[in-house]
């Protein structure tokens, strides 16, 4: 069974550490009030909450329990809800992947650039577990880094649309929710702001 689990401000520097390894998407991400806000995680509650404060650690090595799979698919029933709730909701998931890449073809995940860095995303049209899933397996590069956002009401974003650096800002600074790879790529913590509830 899993629960979530409140790790407290000390996440916060993990979390700025790996925002600060992204893409773009990532550096606008540093500027959310990121130490005013809850952190969490999503771990079996067979695991020592102790062993989750080691953020950077494999559990799997540590316990001889693999967490991986279950944690991805309660990611994505979360994902997949928050992106149901509105049209305008949407996840941004940062990828090593530069326009015109080959992988963009195998993978077919919907994409947009930003200054030829390619963003997976999905919205409540295009969303469903199996592709969010995909979309997550294939963004895991490190480090993992995804926003849960809005667009402005009546817009959205464009299979292969170029956004602009301003644009991309602005949805980063409209997230809800921040998700980074935790535990050596077997799980995830999540920020999220005050009045915002993520995988309740």
């Amino acid at each position: 069974m899993l629960q979530k689990i409140d790790l407290g401000r000390e996440a916060i520097d993990y979390i700025r550490g790996q925002l600060s390894d992204g893409n773009a998407l990532g550096d606008y991400l540093l500027a959310l009030p990121l130490s005013e806000s809850s952190v969490a995680t999503i771990a079996p509650s067979t695991v020592d909450t102790a062993l989750l404060h080691e953020f950077a650690k494999s559990v799997s090595l540590r316990t001889g329990v693999s967490i991986i799979d279950q944690v991805r698919a309660r990611i994505v029933a979360c994902i997949v809800a928050f992106l149901g709730s509105t049209d305008e909701n949407h996840v941004i998931f940062e990828t090593f992947l530069r326009q015109g890449d080959a992988n963009l073809i195998k993978n077919q995940s919907p994409y947009f650039t930003t200054e030829s860095t390619v963003y997976y995303f999905a919205n409540r049209h295009i969303a469903d577990g199996p592709s969010l899933e995909k979309m997550v397996m294939n963004a895991g590069n490190y480090p993992f880094v995804a926003a849960l956002t809005s667009t402005e009401t009546g817009s959205n974003i464009t299979h292969g649309e170029e956004l602009s650096g301003p644009a991309l800002s602005l949805l980063a600074a409209h997230s809800d929710h921040v998700l980074v790879g935790a535990y050596d790529a077997e799980g995830f913590i999540v920020w999220s702001r005050p009045t915002k509830e993520f995988c309740s």
